[in-house]
């Protein structure tokens, strides 16, 4: 089913599944993001989110279920998703090939533009989460999603034979930016972060994935990379990084003091060495690798303009490589 055209009486008969929603409730859909449709809609004095997940695996759903319902009990002192378990006593149900979850909303303000007190909070939050899972009981045998290298330069190399010999803007931009990326992430040394151990991540934690109220983080949302992807909470770090420190997009480039805000609100909490701070520049790098490709697939899947990203992305690693001695820097006081 095409869930822009969804019917109202469809999504009424979905919702019954865990609420009595009244025949009069008014639903009011949601266009953002990738990975989900969602709708918004009042029940007796509450509002709810229903979620049309785009790529369902059962298994995944219910691993999201019970990690945010895990990270509430660890008293995580910010909001995360609540899954509802629906009347057959499942956090989904099936409908029409697609899978259904339904969450309690969370009010407050997303995608505020990040100070360096906003970068400030955002490292402390993602250092309360990684001390959360860095337990033996969720160490992993091996990194799973596609942001480490070993997994992003087959897609980069797939991606590489489709975008050559066509003329479109996006694919012309992505055929040059490959061959900055090529060569350099085949020789960077990541030798550090081979060694760190994988546990669940969220790779995520970005503005348009975080909640305010008062100056203050309300929430965190959106686990659902953490369902299926377990990597190094160094490349989490660096993610973070990416989403929250970029000086807009246009401009190709980070912001040293909001990476020096968030690196010092992280060790706050959590110590880095100077090896993590080495390491992190050249994950922020996969990370753009990564954050390119995925935009070059979501033009092709979508017909989207994503030409100005794309290249960017190659800006931003050059700026990196220019000011990679920096992360360490700007924490020399705390490593002495």
């Amino acid at each position: 089913m095409n869930s822009k055209r969804q019917t109202r009486y469809i999504t009424l008969k979905l919702a019954r599944n865990w609420l009595a929603v009244p025949k009069s409730t008014r639903f009011r859909r949601m266009d953002t993001g990738y990975a989900s449709s969602n709708w918004v809609f009042s029940c007796n004095g509450s509002k709810y989110i229903l979620k049309r997940f785009m790529n369902p695996k059962k298994n995944e759903i219910e691993k999201e279920y019970r990690l945010t319902d895990y990270i509430r009990k660890a008293r995580f002192p910010y909001k995360v998703p609540e899954m509802l378990l629906s009347k057959d006593g499942k956090p989904f149900i099936e409908f029409d090939t697609a899978f259904y979850s339904m969450y309690r909303f969370i009010p407050g303000r997303a995608d505020l533009p990040i100070t360096a007190d906003y970068a400030y909070e955002i490292g402390k939050l993602a250092a309360r989460l990684h001390s959360i899972f860095e337990k033996p009981r969720f160490q992993a045998r091996q990194r799973t999603g596609f942001q480490s290298l070993e997994r992003i330069m087959p897609r980069l190399d797939n991606a590489y034979k489709t975008a050559s010999g066509k003329e479109d803007q996006e694919s012309r931009a992505f055929v040059s930016s490959y061959k900055f990326f090529n060569p350099l992430l085949k020789r960077l040394d990541l030798s550090h972060y081979k060694a760190l151990k994988p546990y669940p991540v969220h790779m995520d934690i970005s503005p348009d994935n975080l909640i305010w109220r008062n100056g203050k983080i309300h929430a965190l949302i959106d686990f659902a990379n953490m369902a299926t992807y377990r990597d190094a909470l160094l490349m989490d770090l660096a993610w973070a990084i990416h989403f929250c420190c970029a000086v807009g997009k246009d401009y190709g480039s980070y912001s040293k003091a909001l990476i020096a805000a968030l690196l010092r609100g992280y060790t706050t909490l959590r110590p880095l060495s100077k090896d993590d701070l080495n390491t992190l520049p050249m994950l922020v790098i996969i990370a753009n690798a990564s954050d390119m490709e995925f935009a070059y697939y979501w033009h092709l899947q979508k017909g989207t303009e994503e030409k100005t990203k794309i290249a960017n992305m190659a800006k931003m690693s050059r700026w990196i490589m220019e000011n990679r001695h920096y992360f360490a820097s700007c924490l020399e006081d705390e490593l002495q």
